[in-house]
């Protein structure tokens, strides 16, 4: 193995961080589904390395890089690359777990999506989730540990279906985004997304990502009840806790994510963002094993490693997308990471090897 491939392959596996978990509920629907589509889907989580005997243990988690790895085994198994989407048509709405509990007891579509940001944490650890208005009405969001989890179809498909299934469910089933985005390329036969979601998703989005209109976000749900509202708040709130993650990490990186376009972050710019002074943000890194610039390095890198093998990205947009104030520093960042220049990275993450240095 080169060292080019050592870093850009498996820097993602090797480099210490919080590791990302979902909630066990969450992944037997998907084992569930499987089983659903003819697949073995048990046999093939034990495969991936998911421990049966979790699946007894409601307040468990499963590590994302089985569940990756547990997708990968059912495209292998079935040939079929939209198994993700043909999964999620079972979706069960307890899948979501306390985060869907507090999310139904909102009184209108919109308090349940701001529900399932502030809750989000409760069901997995693996994702940054946002809401934001839009000039057509609002935006729902989903990063799948931008920076550290690769691309993957499958899951996206799955998450984000499962996502409006829910929404649907506790909203009607008449509910039509207005605009469905993914971050991976367009596929070749597109007709379950229109049958999925009403209309053609966008691919090669920055984020996942369900929009709906004012009208539809002011829905008023059925299932609003103030009182277990408070319940379901505070089981969330528990969750979020057992799922054990380093959530000041989790958010420096969602924060660093989001910044970076508009130059290099500071870590006293991060911590005025999280509401705390700088060096109580040092301190609570410290606690979780990690320095701010650690942290940097790390998002940039990975970024990186997404950029460099999209070709429909410029180097020097690359440079800009990371955050670097030049192209040159974006250069001497690549050598020091990949032992190489940009040029190169690319040629070797797109087959193009002859490229000149």
């Amino acid at each position: 193995m080169t060292v080019m491939e050592l870093k850009v392959g498996e820097n993602i596996e090797n480099a210490t961080r919080p590791t990302p978990m979902t909630s066990v509920l969450w992944v037997r629907n998907i084992v569930d589904a499987l089983d659903g589509l003819g697949l073995d889907g048990m046999a093939l989580a034990r495969k991936a390395g998911i421990d049966p005997a979790l699946f007894g243990v409601v307040e468990s988690g499963i590590l994302v890089r089985e569940i990756v790895q547990l997708w990968e085994l059912a495209v292998a198994e079935s040939g079929d690359a939209a198994i993700g989407l043909r999964a999620a048509q079972s979706f069960r709405p307890s899948s979501m777990d306390v985060t869907g509990y507090a999310m139904m007891s909102s009184p209108t579509l919109h308090a349940a999506l701001e529900r399932g940001v502030r809750f989000a944490g409760a069901l997995t650890s693996a994702s940054n989730v946002g809401l934001a208005r839009t000039d057509q009405g609002y935006c729902f969001t989903i990063n799948l540990m931008p920076g550290i989890i690769d691309i993957q179809r499958q899951n996206h498909e799955f998450a984000l279906y499962s996502t409006l299934k829910f929404l649907r469910w506790i909203a009607g089933p008449d509910l039509l985004p207005s605009r469905v985005e993914f971050m991976h390329p367009k596929p070749a036969d597109q007709t379950l997304y229109a049958e999925a979601f009403g209309i053609l998703p966008v691919f090669n989005a920055p984020h996942l990502a369900l929009s709906f209109s004012e009208a539809d976000i002011a829905r008023p749900l059925l299932s609003a009840n103030a009182q277990m509202a408070v319940l379901h708040d505070q089981a969330a709130e528990q969750r979020m806790a057992q799922l054990g993650t380093a959530r000041n990490t989790l958010m420096v990186r969602q924060f660093i994510v989001q910044g970076l376009p508009d130059g290099e972050p500071t870590r006293d710019g991060i911590a005025g963002k999280m509401g705390v002074s700088s060096r109580t943000l040092q301190r609570r890194l410290q606690e979780e094993g990690q320095t701010f610039h650690e942290i940097l390095d790390d998002v940039r890198l990975n970024l990186a490693n997404r950029y460099l093998g999209n070709e429909n990205i410029s180097l020097s947009d690359v440079a800009h997308l990371l955050g670097f104030s030049d192209q040159s520093s974006f250069t001497r960042a690549a050598h020091r990471w990949f032992d190489d220049s940009p040029s190169r990275i690319r040629a070797k993450l797109t087959g193009r090897e002859s490229t000149p240095k």
